[in-house]
């Protein structure tokens, strides 16, 4: 009987010990920005944050964070009255970083989805197609998919929530 105790216990700290890629991610910190952890300005920025790992069909492992963000001041402000509805878009993150063989981590896509806010009204200068040539994908939710790949505006946008900052100030520039 002690054994199974002593074994349980033996487990119990390799669970704990070992974490979870997840865990690993949420607890780092991204070479940019060395002043907080991932997991704290991730999840002091966006609402709705949720924090998942998966495996690829090529076996790479893929630790991946979902969050939202309303769209206020910056870019918004130049937008608003070109948005049907009036009230403030809400943005969906995407961002996944791909898990080494020695256990460090890169952040591999990035991506924005855009509400249908931003295309329903006419003559609002973005339409479908606009998001198309944008390489944006439309989502069941009608929202549009926006892999953002270039390295300066996920800089930015990393800035952007590191120092509490409104989302898509690239844009402006």
């Amino acid at each position: 009987m002690k054994q199974n105790y002593v074994m349980i216990g033996f487990l119990f700290f390799l669970l704990t010990a070992c974490g979870s890629n997840v865990d690993m991610v949420r607890g780092s910190y991204l070479e940019q920005f060395k002043q907080t952890k991932i997991g704290y300005a991730f999840e002091s920025y966006f609402s709705d944050c949720y924090w998942h790992e998966f495996e690829t069909d090529n076996k790479s492992t893929i630790v991946q964070f979902n969050g939202s963000k309303k769209l206020e001041g910056g870019i918004f402000d130049a937008l608003k009255n070109d948005l049907k509805s009036g009230k403030i878009p809400v943005l969906k993150y995407y961002i996944q970083f791909s898990i080494n063989e020695d256990n460090s981590f890169d952040i591999s896509y990035f991506g924005i989805a855009f509400p249908k806010e931003f295309y329903e009204k006419e003559n609002s200068g973005y339409d479908e197609e606009v998001f198309k040539l944008m390489g944006a994908e439309k989502q069941e939710d009608g929202s549009f998919l926006i892999p953002i790949t270039e390295s300066y505006k996920i800089y930015k946008e990393l800035n952007a929530i590191y120092n509490n900052l409104p989302p898509l100030q690239y844009l402006l520039n």
